[in-house]
């Protein structure tokens, strides 16, 4: 789930839960609670699932570059070419 996605989807099923909650209870303070208790149990899931492909991702970085034979992190290897400081097709000022 992308970035976007969670700031809109998150909220409309928070505020979904409300209404729900409402129209079976018919009070405020259940209403609330629910809602409230809906939105961050889901923040919580979305925060609990991008630490874990994170974790996911760095460890299987590591078993590349085990495989690979290196030590460092593929960027390290990277050279700066000084002698043509301009990238293709970019203008000068």
């Amino acid at each position: 789930m992308t970035a976007p996605a969670v700031v809109v989807q998150i909220p409309l099923a928070s505020f979904a839960a409300g209404l729900i909650t409402y129209f079976s209870e018919s009070s405020m303070w259940p209403t609330l609670k629910y809602a409230g208790g809906c939105f961050v149990l889901m923040q919580l899931g979305y925060f609990f699932g991008v630490l874990y492909l994170v974790y996911h991702e760095r460890r299987n970085g590591r078993e590349d570059r085990r495989t690979l034979g290196t030590s460092t992190t593929p960027i390290a290897h990277a050279t700066l070419d000084r002698a043509h400081p301009r990238t293709p097709g970019s203008r000068s000022l």
